[in-house]
This record gives structure tokens, sequence and C-alpha cells, in this order.
């Protein structure tokens, strides 16, 4: 057994500050379900109505004062919101009703630690018995220091919000300079050619993927081609990398895609698209074009993110959309020569770097986060007051 360190103790939830104490979380912070709004609620109000997943709607009453935390009792559970107004609970949730002289912000963070989906219960709709989250034994430092430690995440907090502020402002304007270099509202100096009218068969080959039988070992047992289904697909631009994968058994017995194919999803989730960087295949619901010299496939995959919805509304409206390689083939598109198709792609390929800059450095900022929470709530980590 490892020494405790002076000023530690050692307790049934292992090693915290000698002048910490352990509680059920019950007696600090419990829980009480929601409440039904009535039947004939308007959704005009200035009152925050927070159901299991957040703040939804507003209500012109309120049932809770301010400052609030709730959680999911039914449907999503795990999620935990901090409410700085006056509010209505809604029946999906569970709010705190007393924080009994303790930090709301405080315990907000020590929620949000504690992992509410771990006791999530029922094989249908999700739900969290508030008993079993009131048993819990939680360590609890005095007063001022639960400030402090609130106090430091809340400056991670606004340091997260901040980045995410900065990546949907930088996904907006990539998204303005889709519409106009696109559309070719906006050209580059020294363009001024004619786009012509094509359609998206005559710029290359199109093929539909297959699914070699799944129950045969041989075409999938230690494969080394990615097999790319819908599910594979996600927002970034290039992929190499799948759920299964196929042997060359598997390769011929499906679809061979080479590397620089432009995926595109035609069955269900209608527009999902990416760059296969790699050698490989995929199922029956993508569509692949095939890559050709007469055009840049980097252009082609942002043309068909900026025409998903046109896609979409190509499908039809039946309860599972579909796009067929005829009718894929056949949509036109408007194509301006290849050097300004490369020319559009480096700039929308600048954005996209952007993008996933301030991606990972958002991911970064909430895992550093989390460390710090876990060291700042169990006292590892002490803070001055």
């Amino acid at each position: 057994m490892s020494e405790i360190k002076q000023g530690y103790k050692q307790t049934k939830v292992g090693i915290i500050p000698e002048d910490w104490e352990v509680v059920k979380l019950g007696k600090i912070a419990p829980l009480q379900r929601g409440y039904d709004l009535p039947t004939d609620s308007v959704q005009e109000g200035i009152y925050p109505v927070v159901y299991s997943n957040g703040i939804l709607r507003f209500h012109n009453e309120y049932k809770a004062k301010a400052p609030g935390i709730v959680t999911g009792r039914s449907g999503t559970i795990g999620r935990v919101t901090y409410v700085e107004d006056n509010y209505w609970p809604h029946n999906t949730s569970l709010w705190v009703t007393n924080f009994y002289d303790n930090n709301p912000k405080f315990v907000y963070y020590m929620y949000i630690n504690l992992d509410l989906t771990k006791f999530s219960a029922g094989s249908g709709v999700p739900t969290l018995n508030r008993n079993d989250v009131h048993i819990q034994d939680i360590s609890l430092p005095p007063l001022k220091e639960q400030e402090k430690i609130a106090e430091i995440l809340t400056t991670w907090d606004k340091s997260i919000t901040k980045q995410t502020e900065l990546l949907r402002a930088k996904e907006l304007l990539k998204i303005a300079l889709m519409q106009k270099l696109l559309s070719g509202e906006v050209r580059f100096d020294g363009f001024s050619d004619e786009w012509e009218e094509v359609r998206l068969g005559e710029i290359g080959q199109i093929v539909t993927g297959t699914t070699p039988p799944t129950d045969t070992k041989a075409y999938y047992e230690n494969g080394q081609f990615p097999w790319i289904t819908p599910t594979d697909i996600n927002d970034k631009k290039d992929i190499c990398k799948s759920e299964r994968y196929l042997t060359s058994l598997g390769l011929e017995k499906g679809r061979f895609i080479p590397k620089g194919s432009l995926l595109v999803t035609c069955i269900a989730s209608i527009g999902k698209n990416a760059i296969l960087t790699v050698d490989g295949s995929c199922n029956q619901q993508i569509n692949a074009i095939l890559p050709s010299e007469k055009n840049n496939i980097n252009y082609l995959y942002y043309f068909i993110e900026y025409k998903k919805d046109y896609l979409i509304k190509f499908a039809g409206q039946s309860a599972t959309q579909i796009l067929n390689k005829k009718s894929f083939s056949s949509l036109k598109i408007k194509l301006p020569s290849l050097s300004e198709q490369q020319k559009i792609a480096e700039v929308l390929s600048l954005a996209d770097d952007e993008i996933n800059l301030l991606k990972n450095e958002l991911e970064e900022l909430k895992l550093q986060k989390k460390a710090l929470m876990q060291k700042l709530l169990t006292g590892e980590v002490r803070v001055k007051v």
C-alpha cells in the first residue's frame, strides 16, 4: 500500500485532503423530477424550459429559481445543464432542489464528473433513477475551496466557448466561400471562360459498390483494403480507414475502387462524401466517381458538399431516400476549366485546414479541462484560497 502524503487521509472514496469530508450526494444536492408543461402552454416566454438534453424552448412561467442544475431523467442521460435564470425543469429531467449552502457551480462540475450515464437503466428509453444517484459517496471540500475550483473550471469553459465560436465563424465563412466560388458569383483574376454544363456521368466513370457475402471469412478476416460504408464517412474530406476491411479475395468479389475516387452516399444518408486516399471498396449505398485527369477530384468533393440539399431533393421523399446510379449520373453540374477548379479547391482546402486546426484545439481544450476537473474534484491538485 502506498504511503499517504501529509495533509491527506484514506476514505471509502479514496485518498482525499484531510479537511474534506465524504458525504452522500443526496444530502448536498438532491434531485427531483421536473414538471409537465400545461397543454395550452405557448412557445413565447422569458423563462427557459430545460429538457433532458438542454434548453429547448421558453415559457411564460417558471417552477424553480436560479441558479439551477438540470440533468436527464428519461431519453438523454448524462447531459448536465447549468441554468442562470429562473426556469422550468421539464418532466423529462431531474433538477437540484437544494444546494445546502454549497457552491452551485461547484455542484454542477461535480455532477458532470460523476458521469451519470453509468446509472442509466432500461432496455428501451434510457432512464435515470434519482435514488441511485443520491446514495453515491462524494468528496466535498470546504466552501471557499469549492468556489475557487468552480472559478477555475468556469475559466476553462469560457475558453472552450470562445474556441467554439471561432470554429463556428470559420465554418460560416467556408459556407459563404463555397456559395460564391462554386456558383461562379466570384471569380479569380485571370479566369473569364464560361463554365460548361455537363452531367456527372460525363465527367468520369461512376460505379456502385457491393457487399461481398459477410459470412465468408476469407473475404474479411485480416483484410487490408478499406470497405467503406456510409457510417465510415464523417466530416473529413479524406478517408482511408473503415470499420471493416476486405482481403484480396474480398476485393475481387466486391467492387474495386482506386485511390483518388470520390465516394458519395446515395441511399438514406444522401450526399455524404469523401475522397478515398488508398485503393479499396465500398458498399451498395455508395456511388463512386473514379478519378479523371480532366477534372479535379477535390473540386468535385466541394461541389457535392455544396449541392447536398439538391441531391437530397433529387432523391425524392420516400421512406428511404435513394439516388440510384442512373439518376446520380444524370445530375447536371457546371464546371469551370481544370485550372480554375484547382484554384477553387485550393482556397476551400485552406479553409478546411483552418477549421480542422480549430477543431483539434477545441478537443484538446476539452481533454485538458476533463483532466483538470478530475484532479481538482478529488483534491489531487489543491487550490489556494
